[in-house]
């Protein structure tokens, strides 16, 4: 999982490297989105991936709150974003070892992005202050996973995802992940592709919609691959248009982001 697109594996793999140095109706599609109809009405019925993107469209448009976990690693997100208000706030937590564990912390706010790194001893970096960090700099597939605070699960990628998807209901979901096809950002991770080879095609997920179209809950279920275990990824979406509030830090417990960030950042 990341956290605007961060893998969990990835991060602990470099935290370790820097430590040792429609409803009522049944929908079923391939994920091409083609409409069903029937002989006594010439209205298209939405296909389950035409809901799932349309429900991921409205949560993204909206103020939330989201929550992940993967056990296997220990890991840990939570945040919240307010599109229209560009703000978000956001904090990951990765078990390195029994006695270690990194937290990354961000902050969109009047803006600012801001990150604070604890629990790595990286030269340059003091974990008990916000570094102010430009974006742009920044690139996507990052060691310690900043991206898009606006879409910090990357939802408006996730339908281009979708092998197949079914539902009964139009409220509750099963289908397939095709990581190959276009990689959702929390499973962009050229290493698990390759490792988990034609699984990639199709992995796992389940999802929930309520009443009002907004997604709740996608849990992506990852297929066991060389020595790694299988295992569950889970987001849960909440507080649909509420607002987010967030204060930006102190100027005292600010630094501009150095260059060893950026070096971190740029896995150099």
């Amino acid at each position: 999982m990341r956290m605007n697109g961060l893998t969990w594996p990835a991060v602990a793999a470099t935290a370790v490297a820097l430590l040792a140095g429609g409803c009522g109706s049944t929908t079923e599609d391939a994920g091409t989105a083609t409409p069903a109809t029937t002989a006594a009405a010439t209205t298209k019925a939405a296909s389950a991936t035409e809901q799932l993107t349309a429900a991921a469209a409205k949560t993204n448009a909206a103020a939330y709150t989201y929550k992940a976990a993967d056990p296997s690693v220990e890991g840990s997100i939570e945040g919240a974003i307010d599109p229209a208000a560009a703000t978000a706030t956001g904090k990951l937590s990765v078990g390195i070892d029994a006695s270690t564990k990194m937290s990354v912390e961000t902050l969109l706010v009047a803006g600012g992005y801001y990150v604070k790194i604890g629990g790595l001893p990286i030269p340059g970096i003091d974990g008990s202050k916000w570094f102010k960090y430009d974006p742009a700099k920044v690139p996507a597939g990052n060691a310690l996973g900043l991206g898009d605070a606006k879409d910090p699960v990357q939802l408006s990628a996730m339908p281009a995802s979708i092998a197949g998807a079914q539902s009964t209901d139009g409220r509750s979901f099963t289908g397939t992940l095709d990581l190959t096809k276009k990689a959702w950002g929390p499973f962009n991770d050229p290493e698990l592709i390759t490792g988990l080879g034609d699984k990639a095609k199709a992995v796992p997920f389940t999802a929930t919609v309520d009443a009002e179209g907004h997604l709740t809950a996608l849990k992506v279920s990852l297929p066991a691959y060389a020595d790694t275990p299988a295992s569950d990824t889970e987001v849960t979406f909440a507080g649909f248009g509420q607002p987010v509030t967030a204060t930006a830090p102190a100027a005292a417990d600010v630094m501009e982001a150095p260059a060893a960030l950026y070096d971190v950042l740029n896995n150099q």
